[in-house]
């Protein structure tokens, strides 16, 4: 493989591994029950993108250095805790029901913050901790170039994937605003809807590869 083809290559592999709903999905039902402004919404999805980005690079170098088979039972670890926050995520929609307004006190306001922020981090350290095979897989090919191949695939998960995640992330809340103008039962049911959501996500990381 020449350093052409090795570069599209990994360029391909970072923009389709974006697509993946369940990179992209749980941020806009977090999104929408949180009510992050479009700066939160803009930095929350560079955030929880740059975490999984980030595993899927570390644990990418270690393969990349000593083999793929190392790491297959502590990826199946780390992908049934990141299912099971995700589990949890959905339980908090559907008992919230979508339902969180607060009038006019500093007290809620305070708890609000906090837990947009626990969601956040949750959020984040569920996607940390589900790095994406198919990517780290790539690194096996990057050593054989040296260092230099395994910077070259790193700088460009980073600014594929992440920027790619934050797009997909802003339409779907756009496509979603224009469902609930025009669908009244969608938001009513939002909560429920978000909920069964991160569950199905959840169930996908339990169940698919």
């Amino acid at each position: 493989m020449n350093n052409e083809t090795f570069i599209l290559g990994a360029i391909s592999l970072a923009a389709v591994h974006a697509l993946i709903p369940n990179h992209w999905i749980p941020l806009i039902l977090i999104s929408k029950r949180d009510k992050w402004t479009k700066f939160e919404t803009f930095y929350n999805s560079g955030f929880v993108g740059l975490a999984h980005v980030l595993s899927s690079i570390i644990i990418g170098i270690l393969i990349g250095w000593f083999g793929i088979n190392l790491f297959e039972f502590s990826e199946t670890i780390f992908k049934w805790i990141a299912a099971t926050i995700l589990l949890y995520l959905g339980y908090k929609s559907l008992k919230s029901g979508g339902h969180s307004h607060h009038h006019g006190h500093d007290h809620h306001h305070g708890h609000e913050e906090k837990e947009k922020k626990t969601n956040l981090l949750g959020l984040a350290l569920a996607m940390f901790l589900s790095p994406c095979i198919e990517l780290e897989s790539y690194y096996i090919y990057a050593a054989k170039l040296g260092w230099l191949g395994i910077f070259q695939v790193s700088i460009i998960y980073l600014l594929i994937t992440v920027p790619l995640i934050v797009i997909l992330v802003f339409l779907g809340l756009k496509i979603q605003e224009k469902l609930t103008k025009k669908l009244h039962w969608l938001e009513h049911h939002e909560g429920k809807i978000n909920g069964f959501i991160f569950v199905l996500v959840a169930l996908s990381l339990f169940f698919l590869d």
